[in-house]
């Protein structure tokens, strides 16, 4: 994640929006393997683990593997909890990464992409 995704928040999210994103996201959280379903096939890492599986020195057959690896930030929920914002970072190779801040409105008990802000790109 950029170090201030915050500073570039929802154009109409409240000022304190980017003080609870970059609060609520400093430290990493899990996700429950269970609840996570994908089309393709889906390997949920740490961060830790994911530094290691990369790095040049354990380059390991699952590493190699990995085609592409997105990081996802926990939403920041305002405007009474019907909309949010949610930053994914995604890298698929040198020279193919970008990192999108996601703005998202509750209507009906359904979630709906409303903005998307393109933060930096590789």
């Amino acid at each position: 994640m950029p170090d201030d995704p915050g500073g570039l928040l929802v154009k109409d999210g409240p000022p304190e929006l980017r003080s609870q994103f970059l609060s609520r996201n400093l430290e990493h959280a899990k996700f429950e393997p269970g609840r996570i379903s994908a089309i393709f096939p889906l390997v949920l890492m740490s961060a830790e683990e994911l530094a290691k599986a990369m790095s040049l020195k354990s380059w390991s057959r699952k590493a190699r593997s990995i085609s592409s690896v997105a990081i996802v930030s926990l939403p920041v929920f305002y405007a009474g909890g019907s909309r949010a914002v949610v930053y994914i970072g995604s890298y698929c190779g040198a020279l193919c990464a970008d990192g999108i801040l996601y703005s998202l409105r509750r209507d009906d008990g359904k979630w709906s992409v409303v903005d998307r802000d393109l933060l930096w790109v590789s």
